[in-house]
């Protein structure tokens, strides 16, 4: 993401030049800092994060997404969020956002189609008995839970 802003904006920071010739790894304050100051050169920026659930350790991921949302540092910063429901994840974002449910009958029927269409058309999948097919069809469209966005 500061690669792009910084190319966007055609502005590289003084301490992202100082982290660059101190050769070191930066820390999670070192490219907070970073993002700070190149958000300076914007208005407003979106910023989507996908998929939080699958982030593993997401420990620091869950502390930058706060960050992003409460600390008037990134206040041009507009996040989207979007993960499957997990308590770490929702003690978060809890009073930091708002909830939308993707959990809706036309996401299941997707979902249903989306898996049906995998079971008939792949080489392996449609060599498997009927009965497991069907059973991989409803474990999978039940289990899928849809997933939920915050913003």
């Amino acid at each position: 993401m500061i690669k792009r802003l910084c190319r966007q904006s055609g502005v590289v920071p003084d301490c992202l030049e100082k982290l660059f010739r101190d050769g070191r790894e930066p820390s999670l304050a070192d490219l907070l800092q970073v993002l700070e100051a190149v958000l300076q050169e914007f208005e407003t920026i979106y910023v989507i994060i996908d998929a939080v659930d699958e982030s593993t350790p997401r420990e620091d991921l869950r502390r930058i997404i706060r960050d992003l949302a409460t600390d008037a540092r990134f206040q041009t910063a507009r996040v989207l969020v979007t993960s499957r429901e997990y308590v770490d994840i929702e003690n978060v974002m809890s009073g930091i956002s708002s909830l939308i449910s993707m959990r809706n009958p036309v996401l299941d029927e997707d979902i249903r189609t989306f898996v049906t269409s995998q079971l008939f058309a792949n080489r392996k999948l449609k060599r498997w008995p009927a009965n497991i097919q069907l059973e991989a069809l409803k474990s999978l469209s039940s289990k899928a839970k849809g997933m939920d966005v915050r913003c």
